[in-house]
């Protein structure tokens, strides 16, 4: 596919899973065939076994790129998340009149997949993103994925950092956290050690 196609093909899949309609089948074919898109662009190989070794940090596991990747799969996850992100944003729109929206995603994996696919909905002037991962490669392959995508006008930073002792610039609030860390019953990620962190960063009102 070319770049246009690429996009093109990244809204029509975003559509699929944000839309009032359709069914559960319909976003697992979607949430398949985005992971399909994002696997192809970024070259990520799932044999490559250093991509497939967790990060132990002092409150938790960060798993494994191709572990990590895998999660967009899970349709319905997905689903829930970009439409909670995207009424998130309409929120903060109207908390934060006048200036652009802050989202710091924590915790982004190789695919920034829970604001990736937002792009096509979202003026680049309204809202920019911070993504953060423990993982170099993590945030090496999301860059990648950026600029696939020409997303670049939406990224203010991009960082390799553990999010339970990330300290958020007060120069730059945050007026949106998006974290995702709640494999197998908060026992193994860092979920609430990284929320219980990155809240004391988030600009007063900010969600």
């Amino acid at each position: 596919m070319t770049t246009v196609d690429n996009r093109a093909e990244l809204k029509r899949l975003a559509e699929a899973l944000t839309g009032n309609e359709g069914s559960p089948g319909h976003w697992f074919a979607a949430g398949n065939a985005l992971y399909e898109l994002f696997r192809g662009i970024s070259g990520l190989d799932e044999r490559d076994e250093t991509l497939r070794s967790d990060l132990l940090l002092p409150e938790g596991k960060a798993i494994s790129p191709v572990w990590a990747a895998h999660c967009i799969k899970d349709s319905i996850r997905t689903r829930v998340f970009l439409r909670g992100i995207l009424a998130a944003i309409e929120e903060a729109r109207r908390r934060f009149p006048g200036g652009r929206i802050h989202i710091l995603y924590a915790g982004c994996g190789p695919f920034a997949s829970l604001l990736l696919p937002l792009v096509p909905f979202l003026e680049k002037d309204s809202v920019e993103f911070t993504l953060l991962d423990a993982l170099p490669k993590n945030i090496d392959l999301a860059g990648q994925m950026v600029a696939a995508f020409h997303a670049e006008p939406f990224v203010r930073e991009m960082v390799v950092a553990d999010a339970a002792s990330y300290p958020i610039d007060p120069a730059a609030p945050v007026h949106i956290v998006v974290a995702e860390m709640m494999q197998a019953g908060l026992q193994s990620e860092p979920q609430v050690a990284a929320v219980a962190n990155l809240a004391q960063g988030i600009k007063a009102g900010g969600i």
